[in-house]
C-alpha cells in the first residue's frame, strides 16, 4: 500500500512539446503528396511547322519537325526533352545542282504554367548544321 501511495504522490500528467519543428511538419505534410493538378505522368507532343531563311535579299520556307517528351515534375512544371530538325533545299547557281542543308537540335528544358492555360517554356542544348 505504501508503494501505491508513493506512486500516486509522484505521478503526473504527460504533456507534449507545444513547439512543432517546422521542417518536420513540412516533411510530414509532403510525405504522401499526390498532385491534384490537371497534369500528371508523361507528356508527348509533336509539331510540324516552318521557318524562313532570308539570305542575299531572297527568302525561302524551311519545313521543321519538333518532337517533345516531357515529365510532370510539379503541378505547374513539366521537364522536357526535345528533338528539332529542319531541311532547306537550294541551288547555289540557277543551273547548279540542288544542295540540302539540314539542322538538328537536342534540347533539355522546362515548361512552367503561370495560369491554367498560359505557360512559358525555355530550353537549351546542342545543335548540328550540315549543308
Amino acid at each position: 500500500m505504501r508503494v501505491l501511495l508513493a506512486l500516486l504522490a509522484l505521478a503526473g500528467v504527460a504533456h507534449a512539446d507545444p513547439d512543432v519543428d517546422p521542417n518536420a511538419q513540412a516533411a510530414a505534410g509532403e510525405a504522401n503528396l499526390e498532385s491534384n493538378g490537371p497534369r500528371d505522368g508523361m507528356t508527348y507532343s509533336g509539331a510540324l511547322g516552318g521557318g524562313m531563311i532570308i539570305s542575299q535579299g531572297k527568302s525561302a520556307p524551311v519545313p521543321t519537325l519538333d518532337l517533345r517528351l516531357g515529365h510532370v515534375a510539379t503541378a505547374t512544371t513539366i521537364v522536357t526533352l526535345e528533338l528539332v530538325g529542319g531541311t532547306y533545299a537550294h541551288k547555289v547557281a540557277t543551273m547548279g545542282s540542288t544542295h540540302i542543308d539540314t539542322q538538328t537540335s537536342l534540347l533539355v528544358g522546362a515548361q512552367v504554367y503561370i495560369a491554367p492555360s498560359v505557360w512559358v517554356r525555355g530550353a537549351g542544348g546542342i545543335g548540328n548544321e550540315r549543308g
